[in-house]
């Protein structure tokens, strides 16, 4: 069997068909001949879902190039659910997004005016969550934080060059258990005054 010509001329999505080509030339080799149907599937379970990733991610490439092209091309201002007219333009912002095929970054271009939020319209035109990746990741440490996990356990899955830092970034959390712990002690150690204490 003859190996599939790469097409020409694919343009924003040549890193998906240099993956693609890739994986229909494994499955063409004659080693692959020599695997079970449950490793084949592996195969293209594992490397399909990267392919299915490029091509996310190169169609989210080129919707960032019109978007700033379209930018440039226009300027023109932009409205907010607010009512706040925003006409300064900032191209190239990133922002990673979690899919059922892994990670991507979405690259998009925010409209800018001093005092109201940002908008960032390729984020609406993709229904795209208002929490970023880091949010989720930040969000998680508090609540490991919280949930009593050692510091340590914590800074290193964070991949924190110390438990300080960790604890640095995260002290408003790290108060606030302090805090609660203080309370409970409080609560649990009798006082002068209340019923059923001797003084």
């Amino acid at each position: 069997m003859e190996p599939y010509a790469p097409i020409r001329g694919a343009g924003p999505f040549a890193a998906s068909m240099d993956l693609f080509t890739a994986l229909v030339a494994e499955l063409q080799a004659q080693e692959a001949a020599g695997r079970t149907a449950s490793e084949l599937e592996e195969l293209l379970q594992e490397r399909g879902r990267e392919v299915q990733r490029q091509l996310l991610q190169d169609h989210l490439d080129l919707r960032a190039a019109w978007e700033e092209q379209s930018a440039r091309e226009h300027g023109t201002p932009v409205a907010g659910a607010d009512g706040i007219t925003r006409s300064r333009i900032e191209t190239g912002l990133r922002r990673k997004l979690a899919t059922q095929f892994g990670t991507v970054r979405v690259t998009r271009c925010a409209w800018r005016r001093p005092g109201p939020g940002n908008l960032y319209p390729a984020d609406a035109a993709l229904s795209l969550p208002p929490i970023r990746f880091h949010d989720l990741r930040h969000g998680a440490a508090s609540m490991l934080l919280a949930a009593g996990v050692e510091p340590k356990v914590i800074s290193q899955t964070l991949g924190h060059a110390t438990v300080a830092f960790t604890m640095d970034v995260y002290t408003e959390v790290a108060e606030e258990l302090a805090e609660a712990a203080a309370a409970a002690i409080a609560a649990f150690i009798p006082r002068r005054g209340q019923p059923g204490i001797s003084t």
